[in-house]
């Protein structure tokens, strides 16, 4: 596993949960039964992890404070970090299909702080950069990956949660990657 932030992510840690079977089901599913490509279904699955993520932060709060020094805004951070390159995938996914109005309406729902405000702009911004690596990424799902590297060096902000969250989100994509897709 690569990461720019062991000390946050390593396998087992509260910021990067094990793949399991359910999550490779959820995958084969939004493939075969909504033929989504490999890229979207994964970043579904995503998704639904950084929600189980959420509540384990919630869960397991004073702990991970006092064990990584983080603050209640480190989390956030984290949270918005990991699911960022998913929501652009699937953005992209929903503009390829729709056009850009339904996909700003799904990828930007309104605001209900500064905050939001600011990271749906940010989404907003680099939809059509992203786009590009989605378009290329039919020929070759691994092209991806560039949506992450994007988020990485475009980033909404340079906090290291947020931008471990990336990392993390990232290890996850390529793992259920290789384990979804035959080598």
């Amino acid at each position: 596993m690569l990461t720019r932030y062991p000390k946050l992510i390593y396998p087992d840690s509260p910021f990067l949960p094990t793949i399991t079977s359910g999550h490779l089901d959820y995958t084969r599913q939004e493939m075969t039964q909504k033929h989504r490509p490999v890229s979207v279904a994964i970043s579904f699955v995503l998704l639904e992890i950084s929600l189980e993520i959420n509540h384990y932060h919630i869960r397991d709060f004073d702990w991970i404070i006092q064990t990584f020094q983080a603050s209640y805004e480190d989390l956030d951070h984290f949270m918005f970090g990991f699911s960022i390159a998913p929501s652009l995938i699937i953005g992209s996914y929903i503009l390829d299909r729709v056009g850009p109005k339904e996909a700003y309406k799904q990828l930007c729902p309104p605001a209900t702080d500064q905050y939001l405000d600011k990271l749906n702009a940010y989404k907003a911004g680099h939809l059509f950069t992203c786009y590009q690596h989605y378009l290329a990424s039919k020929k070759n799902p691994l092209h991806t990956q560039m949506i992450f590297e994007h988020c990485q060096v475009q980033a909404f902000s340079f906090n290291r949660y947020y931008l471990a969250g990336i990392d993390a989100s990232d290890n996850l994509y390529r793992t259920l990657f290789q384990k979804i897709t035959p080598q």
